[in-house]
Formats: C-alpha cells, sequence, structure tokens
C-alpha cells in the first residue's frame, strides 16, 4: 500500500533535519536526547520538503518526479545520519521494558490509534469538510497544474499551507490514505511531546498520563485520521514549549534558536499560532529582563539588561518570522494582504470588500454561547470565566444546547466528538491545595493554556482552534493525576475514576467509528459504493467528471469539491470577487461571461445556494437575482434522488 511510504518520507526528513538539529547544538552542552532529537529532527525536515515543494510549485514543477528529485536531495543532506538513526532506533527498542501497566497502557493507546488510522483509510467525506473544500481540494489543483497558482475566488487559498505541502506528496501518489498519514503522525509527535515534557522534570509517569489523556480525546482521534492541519500546529506548539522550558532552565541560546524554528514552523501552518508565538516570545523577554538567561546578567541593574534582553528577543523574534514567512509573502504577493482575508481593515485586499470582511467576522463569531444572550453585544469577559465549564461539560454527549444556538456551538463537527471532559475541569483547581513546588513547565504550560483561552474567546470560539493548547492542557493534567496518585490522596482516585470513565467512552466511540468504517478499510465495500451512501455530492462531481468536454464548472452552495477533476471554481462572490455580477447587465451577460471563462457548467446545492428570488421585504443581491434569472433559462439534470444537487448546462 502507498501509505507505507510515509516510513521512508519520514526516514529521510528525520535525517536531514538531524544535520540542523546537530548544528544548532554543536556548541552546546545541554543536547536534546535520542528521542527529542528524533522528533525535532523530523519536525525540521518535513519543514524543509514542505518548503522545497513550494519552490517546485511556484517554478512550475509541481509534479512527482521533481518532488522524488528533492527527497533524494534532503537524503543526501542527511545521509551522516542515517546510520545514526539506525543505531538510536536498535537501541530505543531494546530498552524498552514491558510492565502489566505499560502492557494496558499500550493497549489503549493501540485502540485509538487504529480508531486515527482507520480514518486515514477511508476515502474524505463530508465530516471532513475543510479537506473537502481546500485542505486536500486546493493541493489537488495545483498538481493538476503543476504549479501553484493564484485562486481568487477561495480566500482560504491564501492560507499558510505547509502540511498541504506533504499532503500534496501523497495526492500526486493518487494516495489520499499516504496524505492523511502525515496528520497522524503529527498527533503521535503531540502524545509524544507531552511525554518528553514531564519525563524533563523527572515525572515520565505525569507525562504517560498525559499522553493517554491527550489521545483519548474524542476531537483529537478523530482529526488525526483526516486532512485538517490542527493537530500539526499542536505537535510544532508543544516540541516549541518544550524547547522554551530547556531554553530558560538551561539558559542555552540553542534551545532558544530551536524554539524560533519550530515557532516558525508553526506559523506557516496555521495564522493563529501567532498567537503562540507572541506569548513565548513575552515569556522569554520576561526571564530574559530578570536576567535568567545569561547568568552574567543576574546581578547587573535592570536599565543594564535591558538592551542585551531586547537584542535577544528581537533575534529569535526576527529567527521565528524568517521561517513562518514564505507563505505570507505569496499571500502578500498575490492578494495585497500577508494574513488575507483577515485584518481587512488594516491590509486591505484584491477581491474582497467591507461587506465580505464583516460577514467574515459575523461567521466568526457565531461560535461559542455568548452570543447567545438577548444582548447585541455579548459578555465576552463571562464567556472567559465560565469557558473552562462550557468546554467540559457543555459539550458532553446529552446536554441541550440553549434555544437559537447551533448544536454545537463550538464547532462544525459532530458535538459527540467535541468534549474535552470533565478530568480537566476537575484538575483546574488541585494545583491550590499542592503544598510542594509545582514543576515550572507545569506551571507555564497552565499559564500559557489559559491566555490563550482567553484570546480564543476574544477571536472566535471555535474549538478546534484551541487544539494547539490541547497538548499543554495535557502536560498539565498529566501531572496533577500523578501527583494526586504519588500522595495517595483520595482525589486522585477519584481523578482515576474521572479518567477511566473519560477513557471507557472515548473507547465506545471510536468502537462505533472503527465498526462503520470497517466495510470500506477491509475492502468488503469499495470506495465508490463508501461514497456515494455517504456523500451526497460524490455522485454530483462524477456525472461532471464523465462529460465529454473540459469545460468547467462553476459551484454555487458546494465548495466540498475535492472530489471534481474538471476546472472549477466557487462563484458566490461572498468567497472572492472574481465574477463581476455589477457591471453585467443581465443574466445573458453573465452566462456570455461564464463561457468566456470556459465554463460549461453550474452545479447548485440547493440548501446552500439562492434558487429563488429573494423573501418579499428583503433587499435582493444582485448576483443571486442575476443567478437565478440565468438558472431559469438552463437545461438541468438532477444528480441525487432529493433533488439537492442540480447540475446545469450553459
Amino acid at each position: 500500500m502507498t501509505i507505507f511510504l510515509l516510513i521512508p518520507i519520514l526516514w529521510i526528513a528525520a535525517a536531514s533535519g538531524a544535520q540542523a538539529t546537530k548544528l544548532i547544538f554543536r556548541k552546546s552542552e545541554s543536547k536534546p536526547d535520542s528521542l527529542e532529537c528524533f522528533v525535532y529532527s523530523a519536525l525540521i525536515g518535513f519543514g524543509a520538503l514542505a518548503y522545497g515543494n513550494l519552490a517546485l510549485g511556484l517554478l512550475g514543477q509541481f509534479k512527482i518526479e521533481a518532488v522524488a528529485v528533492w527527497l533524494v536531495v534532503l537524503a543526501v543532506i542527511g545521509a551522516k545520519q542515517h546510520v545514526r538513526i539506525a543505531k538510536a532506533l536498535v537501541s530505543a527498542v531494546k530498552s524498552v521494558k514491558f510492565s502489566p501497566f505499560s502492557i494496558s497502557f499500550i493497549a489503549i493507546l493501540a485502540v485509538f490509534f487504529l480508531a486515527s488510522l482507520f480514518g486515514v483509510l477511508i476515502p474524505p467525506y463530508p465530516l471532513e469538510y475543510d479537506s473537502l473544500s481546500y485542505h486536500l481540494a486546493d493541493p489537488k489543483i495545483y498538481i493538476l497544474n503543476h504549479r501553484i497558482i493564484a485562486l481568487p475566488w477561495e480566500s482560504h487559498s491564501n492560507f499558510a499551507f505547509t502540511m498541504e505541502m506533504l499532503y500534496s506528496i501523497g495526492l500526486m501518489l493518487h494516495s489520499f490514505a499516504l496524505a492523511k498519514s502525515f496528520h497522524l503522525t503529527m498527533a503521535v509527535f503531540s502524545a509524544i511531546g507531552i511525554y518528553c515534557v514531564c519525563r524533563r522534570f523527572g515525572a515520565p509517569k505525569a507525562g504517560a498520563y498525559g499522553a493517554l489523556i491527550f489521545v483519548s480525546m474524542p476531537l483529537v482521534w478523530w482529526l488525526a485520521g483526516t486532512g485538517y492541519v490542527d493537530l500539526a500546529a499542536a505537535a510544532y506548539g508543544i516540541w516549541s514549549f518544550h524547547a522554551l522550558v530547556l531554553a530558560i532552565e538551561k539558559r542555552s541560546r540553542s534551545w532558544m534558536f530551536l524554539l524560533a524554528v519550530t515557532l516558525g514552523l508553526m506559523i506557516s501552518i496555521k495564522a493563529l499560532s501567532v498567537v503562540t508565538a507572541f506569548l513565548s516570545l513575552a515569556v522569554l523577554l520576561f526571564y530574559a529582563l530578570r536576567g535568567e538567561l545569561d547568568e552574567r546578567l543576574k546581578s547587573i541593574p535592570f536599565r543594564d539588561k535591558l538592551v542585551p534582553a531586547l537584542k535577544t528577543i528581537l533575534l529569535v523574534g526576527a529567527l521565528t518570522a524568517l521561517v513562518g514567512c514564505p507563505w505570507y509573502v505569496k499571500s502578500w504577493v498575490n492578494t495585497g494582504n500577508p494574513v488575507y482575508p483577515f485584518a481587512y481593515g488594516v491590509f486591505g485586499g484584491r477581491g474582497w470588500d467591507l461587506n465580505n470582511a464583516a460577514q467574515y467576522a459575523k461567521d466568526q463569531a457565531s461560535f461559542g454561547v455568548g452570543h447567545l444572550s438577548e444582548s447585541s453585544h455579548p459578555n465576552k469577559l463571562g464567556d472567559f470565566v465560565l469557558s473552562p465549564w462550557n468546554l467540559t461539560l457543555f459539550t458532553m454527549p446529552g446536554h441541550v444546547a440553549p434555544p437559537n444556538s447551533k448544536d454545537n456551538p463550538f464547532n462544525d463537527t459532530p458535538l459527540v466528538l467535541m468534549a474535552l471532559g470533565p478530568l480537566f475541569l476537575a484538575v483546574l483547581f488541585a494545583f491550590a491545595f499542592f503544598k510542594s513546588p509545582v514543576p515550572f513547565a507545569v506551571r507555564l504550560s497552565l499559564g500559557l493554556s489559559i491566555v490563550t483561552l482567553f484570546f480564543w474567546v476574544f477571536a472566535t470560539e471555535q474549538e478546534r482552534y484551541l487544539t494547539s493548547i490541547y497538548p499543554l492542557l495535557c502536560v498539565s493534567a498529566g501531572y496533577v493525576l500523578f501527583r494526586l496518585l504519588e500522595e495517595k490522596r483520595i482525589s486522585g482516585y477519584a481523578a482515576v475514576a474521572l479518567l477511566s470513565l473519560s477513557v471507557l467512552q472515548s473507547l465506545f466511540f471510536a468502537r462505533v467509528a472503527i465498526a462503520q468504517w470497517m466495510p470500506v478499510v477491509s475492502g468488503a465495500e469499495t470506495e465508490r459504493e463508501f461514497l456515494l451512501q455517504n456523500f451526497d455530492a460524490y455522485a454530483a462531481f462524477q456525472i461532471v467528471n464523465q462529460k465529454p468536454d473540459n469545460g468547467g464548472v462553476v459551484l454555487y452552495g458546494e465548495p466540498r469539491a475535492f472530489y471534481c477533476d474538471k476546472p472549477y471554481m466557487w462563484g458566490e462572490p461572498t468567497h472572492g470577487k472574481v465574477i463581476p455580477y455589477d457591471s453585467l447587465p443581465d443574466a445573458q451577460a453573465l452566462r456570455r461571461y461564464l463561457l468566456s471563462k470556459g465554463y460549461r457548467y453550474i452545479l447548485v446545492n440547493r440548501i446552500g445556494a439562492p434558487l429563488q428570488p429573494a423573501p418579499q421585504g428583503q433587499t435582493p443581491q444582485k448576483w443571486s437575482e442575476k443567478l437565478f434569472a440565468l438558472l431559469q433559462t438552463l437545461p438541468y439534470e438532477q444528480c441525487d434522488s432529493h433533488g439537492v444537487l442540480i447540475l446545469y448546462s450553459l
């Protein structure tokens, strides 16, 4: 199976990244151990692989032959590290000792890994909305064109796409499973990161508990099997935190350098990661001003520390920005806005306007529960105070959503996958009852989580956007559980009971998912049969693909176009103002314009697209009125049994 190509790709990434890691720590007394070095090297190597693919795409060589050459180059760069990695791997396997605890622990982890692996092996379907719309769909367009092209009709194409460059390798080989397996790898790296952080302060069991809490979260094991990018941000986030802690504790510039590289790559995956970068730099500045980063500065007056501290932070910040900037430079060149479509009031942006920006902000603000009050001014501070409660118990099965709210106000993902579990709420207050000091890494992980939560509440209360701090929360939760059990407190056994119930609940959900996906994974059901049963638009795109001409299709209300092999674009101006609706006098002018651009069909999802005039009393939108008028004149065919998806011929 093509998915097994992940192993040599991971090996090459780790070997090439190991050269960079070796260079960073060549003069440092404090170095990462073998496990830490492997993960850091793989993360850096994946970044190099992705940036190489970006360069190939911009040069018009976005094809598997060119990517294979780049992989060979990376393998040569890491030539001196292949034997060392093999020896370290053999040594690690020999050192493993099994106990009843570790066997049962590994068995539980294996079930969740299996659920994630099954998610990798099934073809993307409607639950993976963003994968079908752009995480996998946009790289497929680049592959078909052999270059990275501007997609002005789709604002998401200007996001940071480092993970999508890795997914492209699988898609070039016609393997969605290989593409999605990169995200599963990031989930594994996140769990290892939790363990390594706790092991560094002498509590490997706390790390084991934290890793179990992390992988047993339904949202985590489900995301691990998708083509999303949230767990990649989480992986780079926990390992940048690992570097931050050691940079402070060891007063090591090498760890600061590694912090900058991992933060930069995190930003290149998800723009919201800039919050993590700013907070990390703020923490570093705080300790620099205290003289904690350089023994020579510890005893001198504050005013004399200021310039050296600022120089250190500016250097780390500049390197972070340099590593993370390529995608933002690309967006700036294409649109005039480095963070398009965000910050329109600051940067502007071609193909966007104030109405688009306002609607986008409104959509983002629709998540959460603060906006559900009668007031037109939600109490965000109150949301922040109540967020631990809402995120742990509001999403638990059986909870009834308030009137006028979404079924799941924190996400567009099924509610059953969203619960963090009551353990997080229970351990939040446990720190107040510990008499002996709490390790610095635990205090810092909890502090950064709380501050990030504050920013999240005021930005958009979509729970997936919190995934980057899940590992930090699990460091704190794992430590509390470890500490309570070590001190033999009754509350420790209560916490174990809560964890056990959470794990059992998640195991039940995993069993249901595995049972649902088993037929297609085992081959008893073909991928086509699975998609026809589970994805209503799949049949419509197959009809489009079978059209004898190469005419493109304009999509309205149906952005999930991963399975469309013909040229296409999203037609609504809310995604990007490409079609000049305002300058076209009537419906026939719209038809002539689309034909002149090579489009021969219009596919409409009647649930999300305007197929009728605006209701009486409402001001009609010019573009939708023209579209409605045009559709009345076109021949069409129904693509599904419910009459939801209609294909019109221009």
